[in-house]
């Protein structure tokens, strides 16, 4: 395919004032029509576009359906099923350290469901007395804890901890401790 080419006009001599006049005029006509013919052609090209998507969207709409609502209910948790002869194991999941004289300390521990768990705390060699150091049985989840007053009298530093737990065959052991501090 072949371009054509416009035939131009001839410059005019320098002589003939009034041709240049004409010419230079002829010229700026001709880019001005150049220009508003590419703006109409743009925005004619543009207007075209946005109709063409508005129909294409509307072509595609996707209908949202309203539903009702639904209740969730609360996640409810099962404990664990253990023989009851299971080995039986012992773990400190948390303690209260340091501890100043006159507050109070705990200590939670994780075992077997339904052990038989026992407590001894000692403080200057000599076993601890409180009600709160009593025989427990672990709950459903196999969480136990002890909770205690450490008298303002009572001597400071480390305490520790012993407690065992049995089921009907086994038994375990965890030892940790206490910093009772000033």
């Amino acid at each position: 395919m072949a371009l054509k080419v416009k035939k131009r006009i001839p410059t005019p001599k320098r002589s003939d004032r009034f041709a240049q006049q004409v010419y230079k005029r002829e010229q700026r006509r001709r880019t001005l029509r150049r220009t508003f013919t590419s703006v109409v052609v743009l925005l004619i090209l543009a207007a075209g576009a946005g109709l063409a998507y508005t129909w294409y969207s509307g072509q595609h709409q996707t209908v949202a359906l309203s539903e009702a609502p639904v209740h969730k209910t609360r996640a409810t948790f099962s404990a664990p099923k253990i023989s009851p002869n299971a080995r039986l194991g012992v773990a400190v999941q948390t303690v209260t350290s340091p501890v100043q004289p006159g507050s109070n300390a705990s200590i939670t521990i994780r075992t077997n469901p339904a052990a038989v768990c026992t407590i001894s705390v000692k403080q200057a060699e000599a076993k601890m007395e409180d009600s709160g150091l009593s025989k427990k049985t672990a709950d459903e989840f196999g969480m136990l804890s002890w909770a205690w007053t450490v008298k303002p009298t009572d001597p400071v530093g480390k305490w520790p901890i012993n407690i065992t737990c049995k089921n009907k065959k086994y038994s375990a052991v965890v030892v940790s401790e206490v910093l009772v501090k000033a």
